[in-house]
């Protein structure tokens, strides 16, 4: 057998350690290259953000959530906007509309200007899980942090005129503020009230907002419990907002439980699964998994080991109470489900929103500590966010990921063109699905838009309240309303929407004079007898079908 050394020096000579070596070097000098010139990267990395997500905010028409949020953002002051969320209109306490309203002064009452508050949230969130994980670990880390929800699900919201994208930028906010009151910084003070802020803005903008006291106080308490001693501080910014998210929430709770539809422990269920999954890329998962398991099933002297030698950072760098509160952060849709449970609201993935946050964390700091794994994962995420944009980019429809209500990146123009071809004159167009009624009326030209009203088949007339409490165009009827009004009319839906709906007034008497088709959606025009009264009985067996 050959002494050490000349094997050793066998080695060093080797085209194999040669190349290793370079890529070594190469490797030591991007990561070292990230360090140095984090505000460099954090800039280009928020220009090209800025620039994708408001193309996708711009391009993206409204789809039914949104509409009402544009219009009760353009109410004219707290007592109307407070008043229409008490109605059952929408759920969310008064802020969101007002810091909406903001925005859209600032850049217009477009689909960018009512989106923009939460594309500035979203990339907030983004930032500050940079500054949470890199404090602890290193640069190459905090960009993966950065990266990764812009790769998943939860990227969708960044780009959607709802609350959860400014819920999740005031979580980002009080994390970090959080991370440093803890640490005790200098200015200790200003850690604290932006701890409180934070907290506090998001609760009046959404109900299920508390859900993020949970993972801020389960952190704090693991933090008093190792310290044997209470921060008064950081345990008075927490109750404050705790207590204003109560006062905002508990008014709205009362109209939830006036609302007769059950809530079903099955979808709930379903909702629960849904929340993880919106946090996970599959693909990216799966090639992270790959990654990190190489390195450890291969020896480190062979020519796949991606990360041979030392490790640059130790296996975990959080503190324990950051490590609870990353835990308590996963298990947010478990206290969704809990809340929805008792209080028996309405719950949807999105409300968790927060876990991306928890995921993002997690991968990061275990790719971080791994210089040629970590590279590799943060070039798969650019690739994944490229390849995401050039999809939107070619797509002219996109599935919304709660509903699957598919929604449309082209201008309508085409749509009406065929709309008014096919149905012309000024017979009435009863649209039949509830989520289609709101955009379509908001693009809808002026010459279609007095004809459309939203044909409600359960008689309650409940479902479209914009026009009442917000004097947006268009009315909701219902059937037994419009039996009474019409004999020659226009129905508008989906092929499978029609169905029950053409057989019903076919068993009243009704005729089908003209049908057309077109990307899906039908027009129908049917004609009554003179007098249907005489199947009234038919019209009210609807309840039965």
């Amino acid at each position: 057998m050959r002494p050490p050394t000349t094997a050793a020096r066998d080695a060093a000579t080797s085209p194999a350690f040669g190349r290793t070596g370079r890529f070594g070097r190469g490797v030591d000098g991007l990561t070292d290259l990230l360090a140095r010139h984090q505000i460099l990267f954090l800039a280009v990395a928020s220009a090209v953000y800025f620039w994708i997500t408001v193309y996708r905010a711009q391009r993206r028409l409204f789809w039914a959530d949104e509409i009402f949020t544009y219009y009760i953002s353009r109410l004219p002051d707290l007592r109307s906007v407070w008043s229409t969320s008490l109605q059952g209109v929408d759920f969310n306490p008064p802020l969101f509309y007002f810091l909406t309203r903001g925005m859209q002064a600032v850049f217009g009452a477009n689909e960018v200007g009512t989106r923009f508050l939460e594309t500035l949230g979203f990339w907030i969130f983004c930032v500050c899980l940079y500054r949470f994980v890199a404090s602890r670990t290193n640069a190459l880390a905090g960009f993966i942090a950065l990266l990764y929800p812009l790769t998943c699900g939860a990227y969708w919201y960044a780009y959607e005129a709802r609350p959860q994208g400014a819920v999740i930028g005031f979580f980002g906010l009080a994390l970090v503020s959080w991370q440093a009151a803890a640490n005790g910084t200098p200015r200790r003070w200003v850690a604290l009230a932006g701890l409180a802020a934070s907290l506090t803005c998001a609760s009046l903008c959404h109900a299920y907002a508390f859900l993020l006291f949970i993972p801020l106080g389960f952190g704090e308490l693991t933090r008093t419990l190792l310290r044997r001693r209470i921060d008064f501080g950081v345990w008075c910014a927490l109750i404050f907002p705790a207590g204003v998210a109560l006062a905002a929430v508990l008014p709205l709770l009362r109209v939830v439980h006036g609302i007769p539809a059950p809530v079903e422990f099955g979808s709930q269920l379903m909702i629960l699964r849904l929340s993880w999954e919106q946090a996970i890329n599959p693909s990216l998962a799966l090639a992270i998994l790959l990654v990190l398991a190489v390195p450890a099933i291969l020896p480190a002297n062979s020519g796949f080991a991606l990360d041979s030698g030392k490790e640059a950072e130790p296996r975990w760098s959080f503190a324990w109470h950051e490590r609870a509160a990353i835990a308590a952060i996963l298990l947010t849709p478990v206290f969704a489900f809990l809340a929805a449970r008792i209080t028996h609201a309405p719950v949807y993935p999105r409300y968790s929103l927060i876990v991306t946050g928890g995921v993002a964390a997690l991968i990061a700091a275990e790719c971080g500590r791994r210089a040629r794994s970590g590279l590799l994962i943060l070039a798969m995420a650019l690739l994944n966010i490229a390849d995401g944009a050039a999809l939107f980019a070619h797509a002219s429809v996109i599935d919304e990921p709660f509903t699957g209500t598919l929604v449309s990146t082209r201008p309508p123009a085409r749509t009406f063109a065929w709309m008014s071809a096919t149905a012309p004159g000024s017979e009435p167009i009863a649209v039949l699905e509830g989520l289609s009624f709101p955009p379509l009326l908001h693009y809808a030209p002026p010459a279609l838009r007095p004809r459309m009203m939203y044909l409600d088949r359960s008689n309650r007339g409940e479902l479209y309240t914009l026009a009442i409490c917000c004097g947006a165009p268009g009315v909701e009827i219902t059937r037994r309303d419009f039996l009474a009004r019409y004999r020659s009319f226009f129905l508008y839906g989906s092929d499978s929407m029609l169905l029950g709906h053409v057989d019903f007034f076919r068993r009243i008497g009704g005729k089908v004079t003209d049908e057309n088709c077109d990307a899906g959606q039908c027009l129908v025009h049917l004609v009554l007898p003179p007098n249907p009264a005489a199947n009234e009985a038919a019209a009210l067996s609807e309840k039965t079908q």
